[in-house]
């Protein structure tokens, strides 16, 4: 196994060459992938080369992502790595037969069903807006974590726990429908009339 005094020597090497010392964003973009494979974060990408003219990326998934650097250079990088926490915001959608004593109840509801999770820390739930077919509700909270199966895990719990805190107040989630009216033919004319 190679020891990490030795990688950050080889990065110190490579970087000090003239494609690096010209373009200081390519530099660190570099130096930032590296600091993440050593850091062991399991979310940075598994395995990058950087080229002349062009970056490859092997993603967690295992397809490879080819960047031209001047791409790289011209874009924003999104570190997930070093995200402390995860903001999540939905819209949970009601119907319009919805009481009004009913709807004030919903972001209390949300709210307890929110911070009944540990890893959690609620921000809003409000009664946003009179949509095309439903009522709006926008929630936001945090995941202290910034691990995204344990993010998937809870926002799964918190909407099991969304749907029987509706069930148990009589609320209807909205949903899309259409409805079809069909019109008889029209009536022939008797011919000759």
């Amino acid at each position: 196994m190679v020891e990490t005094k030795e990688v950050n020597a080889a990065l110190g090497r490579i970087l000090a060459t003239p494609a690096f010392v010209r373009s200081p964003r390519l530099a660190q973009f570099l130096r930032f992938a590296v600091e993440q494979r050593l850091s062991g974060r399991t979310d940075a990408p598994k395995e990058i080369e950087v080229g002349v003219k062009s970056t490859r990326l092997r993603s967690i998934s295992g397809e490879q992502i080819i960047l031209a650097n001047a791409d790289v250079l011209k874009a924003r990088v999104r570190n997930y790595g070093r995200m402390r926490e995860r903001r999540s915001a939905f819209r949970l959608n009601v119907t319009y037969d919805t009481p009004p004593e009913k709807l004030r109840e919903i972001p209390a509801a949300v709210r307890a069903v929110i911070e009944a999770e540990p890893q959690t820390r609620f921000d809003r739930c409000h009664f946003l807006a009179f949509g095309d077919w439903s009522l709006q509700f926008e929630v936001v909270y945090y995941v202290t974590v910034s691990d995204y199966r344990t993010y998937a895990d809870l926002q799964q719990t918190i909407n099991l726990g969304i749907l029987e805190r509706f069930e148990a107040l009589d609320v209807d989630i909205a949903f899309v429908s259409h409805s079809v009216h069909t019109l008889p033919p029209p009536k022939k004319q008797p011919s000759g009339a």
